[in-house]
């Protein structure tokens, strides 16, 4: 047969309790408790930060790629739009001035664009906030859908 263990005997006196707090071993305790905390919190924020991040980030490099290379191209349509002017009965003076001006004008708006595009897909590789990326996601995938409708629409 098993042998009885023998049962703890309750202390019937409190001088023998031991009732002293080491206050800097429960504050290292905390510390530490919460630093665990922090740093399990940061890696799921980081999880979903690139999560959401990478694709914006993708989207905004490659729009503002797209932008300065409508930059640079455009120049090369100003033969077929002053063609279209003199067609429409413009002197020669006046449909080069109006040719210059409305190309011009679109390449510094493009320009402007992506400069902006670029600056925003920097600040979005810094941002570590995680609502605001979720945000930023939630807008872009609405503008994307905002067009796609309006394509079908057109095109139906």
């Amino acid at each position: 047969m098993a042998k009885k263990k023998d049962k703890n005997q309750p202390i019937t006196h409190i001088q023998n309790f031991n009732l002293e707090i080491d206050y800097d071993e429960l504050a290292t305790s905390i510390v530490k408790a919460q630093e665990k905390a922090v740093e399990t919190t940061r890696k799921q924020k980081r999880y979903t930060v690139g999560t959401f991040a990478t694709p914006l980030i993708i989207v905004f490099y490659g729009m503002s790629i797209l932008g300065w290379i409508l930059v640079a191209s455009l120049p090369i349509g100003v033969y077929k739009i002053r063609e279209s002017f003199r067609w429409n009965g413009f002197t020669e003076c006046f449909s080069s001035v109006i040719t210059l001006l409305f190309i011009l004008g679109i390449m510094v708006m493009v320009a402007l664009y992506s400069i902006l595009l670029w600056k925003s897909a920097k600040e979005v590789e810094a941002e570590t906030d995680r609502n605001y990326i979720i945000s930023m996601f939630s807008g872009v995938i609405s503008f994307v859908a905002l067009i796609v409708a309006l394509v079908a629409l057109v095109k139906g």
